[in-house]
Order: C-alpha cells, then structure tokens, then sequence
C-alpha cells in the first residue's frame, strides 16, 4: 500500500497502513498528523515531491518488472543513532570481543594448521584452517548481530520518546 505523509510530503510506497505507522522521512505518524489537520491544528498538508521526467529516449521495457526500485540509503538515520546510542559500552564490549575473536580465531588457525603439517597431518592442517576460517566468519556474523540488536533497541527508544513528545503536544 502506497502512503504519502502529509506533514513532508515524501511518498512510502511499502506503507503497511497500521494505525501507528510512521514516516520513513520525517517520523510522522500517519494517523496523527492527518487527525491534527482535520481538527485544524496543523496547515495544508505539504506538497507531494515533484514527479520523476522520463527521457523519452529511453527504452521502455519489455515485460513489467518483478523487482521493485530500491530507493538510496544514505545512512544518516544509523550515524545519528549510533553516535547518540544509549548502549555505547555494549558497542565497545562487542569491538573488543570482535578484535579479540579475530586474534585468537586467526593466530590459531595458522599456529594449529603448521602444527599439524609438521606432523605429516595434511587432512588435520586443513581441517583445523577451514574451521578457523568459519569461526573468523562466524564472528563478523555475531558483531552484526549484536550491533543490530542495539541499533534496533536505540530505534524502539527513540520512537517511544517521540510518541512520549507527540502525546505531551
């Protein structure tokens, strides 16, 4: 369902028409913003953005697409959470423990795969250096996680502290 936030103007075409649903541009929620205009509390809603000119040169496509437009990320929303997280030594535990995996995990992939070459272990030595290389892998999976569950719990506060100022309003 296609959503346009009458507060910015910015058109959300995977709007999921919830009652609390916001703004994925300014944080607006839907609902609210247009019940304040109808009670007269806010102005006109804003202008819609400008549409997209198409070339007339350009090659029409065949057959309709099954993929949907992936818009830009620019990534400022997740530098303004991270830098304002309220979990900074969660973010530090997990560097270090990130930094400290990668040391152990690579150090001893190398020191047990020679170990085991100098045995005459060949099937041991890649063994021990294909599981070192999947724990080096799996590590970067668990510091994504781990970052994403603080970003998502940065997110949840953030939004009930502008649903705490929206209601005080």
């Amino acid at each position: 369902m296609e959503k346009r936030c009458m507060k910015c103007g910015h058109t959300n075409p995977q709007a999921s028409g919830l009652e609390t649903e916001a703004c994925p541009s300014c944080g607006a929620i839907y609902s609210r913003v247009e019940a304040a205009i109808a009670a007269g509390k806010l102005r006109s809603p804003a202008k819609p953005p400008a549409p997209v000119q198409i070339s007339p040169t350009a090659a029409a496509p065949s057959e309709p697409s099954l993929v949907r437009p992936v818009q830009p990320h620019t990534g400022a929303f997740i530098k303004i959470l991270r830098e304002g997280s309220h979990y900074p030594t969660l973010r530090e535990v997990v560097k270090i423990l990130t930094f400290l995996s990668y040391f152990i995990w690579g150090l001893g992939g190398l020191l047990g795969g020679f170990a085991a070459l100098t045995k005459g272990q060949l099937m041991a030595a890649i063994g021990i250096v294909v599981f070192s290389m999947l724990m080096l892998v799996m590590t970067k999976v668990f510091k994504e996680v781990s970052l994403m569950v603080a970003d998502l719990s940065d997110a949840a506060v953030m939004t009930a502290e502008k649903l705490s100022q929206t209601a005080q309003s």
